[in-house]
């Protein structure tokens, strides 16, 4: 429930769905530094699991600085890194890799089919294929920018329009955080936004809903409500409304609200638990990508932080459902007992460190050694626990 009055436009970029397929990454190599993610698959469904400190929040959130690199958001923000990764699209594959060091651009090359779509050296120079003439041609670009960021044609150069699409559509939620409590709705602000036809801030939950609510109305908010009901949230209103008492006098704010079954008064985010608030607010964003329909990539990090038992295991059966019969593809990371024990081990890939490098093992990379876990009955966390995935251990049982 919102009551503001306002027309949006909505554009719509047309082509396949783009998903990722396989993650390598590399940094300071040669250095005491250095720190390598070897070659992890990825599915449409991921559990990332691994001990503290092992690389999970680290393999997140450089998908995450890649997909702000390719939309303009941000320039290189490391020093030196090697990206290679792997897409699908629409039975097609690409590859792309970037070199770069002291934040200039070494090398750059997306494959197509195994077919050369561009590259470039470390002087800028390099070719590019245009659909029309289906030729490549040389160009010129400078030394710290990539050219997914810098050479958008959507005629001579669909394959990279693909790339803006996916990095448009990854969103990020750090789960442990606050995701965004402290923020109240700024009603003219807000208004603006969606008369705009701004994008929506992925961490402010309060705008998402607005958005949502704007586009598709009560709809919106029963999808919001099932879905609360199905983690134990017996709720039968939601919305933004101007809090009681501003905190300003003036000015014209609000929050998000529910109405629990059996209380007389709503209940703010101000005055939600920090667990409830967190699963309201990523339910808000999970319908407002089930309903908008265009592919995404979600990343979550410290899935389940602050819910009980019964309640994590609900939320992430709710967020894998919700995947399943969407475009969307998640990523959650994850080393509590609950949320292991509550995704299909077909799902996990199991991070491991030695050193400076991480591995990461899965069914897909390692189909014998869950087949032979799975014969023993154990619960899913007794796969992390026991170290199992592991050569020494799986192998030898």
């Amino acid at each position: 429930m919102l009551c503001l009055d306002f027309e949006v436009g909505i554009s719509i970029v047309e082509g396949g769905v783009v998903k990722l397929v396989r993650v390598e990454y590399s940094e300071n190599a040669g250095t005491n530094r250095q720190w390598t993610l070897q070659p992890v698959e990825v599915g449409d469904v991921n559990l990332v699991v691994g001990k503290n400190a092992t690389g999970k929040t680290r393999f997140i959130t450089l998908l995450l600085a890649l997909a702000k690199l390719i939309d303009g958001q941000q320039k290189l923000v490391f020093d030196n890194g090697n990206y290679c990764l792997d897409f699908s699209e629409s039975g097609r594959s690409l590859n792309y890799t970037l070199v770069f060091k002291d934040r200039k651009i070494l090398s750059e090359r997306l494959l197509r089919d195994g077919e050369v779509m561009f590259h470039r050296s470390s002087e800028g120079v390099g070719e590019i294929f245009y659909e029309k003439q289906r030729q490549m041609f040389p160009f010129s670009v400078p030394e710290d920018v990539i050219i997914l960021s810098s050479r958008r044609d959507r005629l001579q150069h669909p394959f990279i329009e693909l790339f803006h699409k996916w990095a448009a559509g990854v969103r990020y939620y750090p789960f442990g955080t606050s995701l965004g409590r402290e923020e109240l709705t700024n009603f003219p602000a807000v208004a603006a936004l969606i008369e705009d036809g701004a994008s929506m801030d992925p961490s402010k939950g309060n705008q998402v809903y607005a958005m949502g609510y704007h586009r598709w109305g009560k709809a919106f908010d029963l999808a919001i409500l099932a879905d609360l009901k199905l983690l134990g949230y017996q709720c039968n209103d939601v919305g933004i409304r101007p809090l009681d008492a501003p905190p300003l006098k003036g000015l014209m704010v609000g929050a998000l609200f529910v109405r629990e079954v059996g209380l007389e008064s709503d209940t703010f985010q101000t005055d939600m638990s920090q667990g409830m608030f967190r699963a309201l607010s990523m339910v808000i964003h999970i319908n407002y990508l089930s309903f908008d329909g265009l592919p995404a990539t979600v990343l979550i990090d410290d899935i389940g932080e602050g819910l009980d038992f019964e309640r994590s295991s609900a939320f992430v059966s709710l967020l894998v459902s919700k995947c399943e019969s969407t475009d969307l593809q998640l990523l959650m990371t994850t080393n509590d007992r609950f949320v292991m024990n509550g995704v299909a081990l077909k799902h996990w890939c199991i991070l491991d460190r030695q050193g400076a490098t991480v591995s990461g093992v899965s069914e897909k990379s390692r189909p014998e050694v869950f087949r032979k876990f799975k014969y023993l009955g154990l619960n899913n966390f007794d796969m992390f626990s026991s170290s199992f995935f592991k050569d020494d251990v799986g192998d030898s049982s």
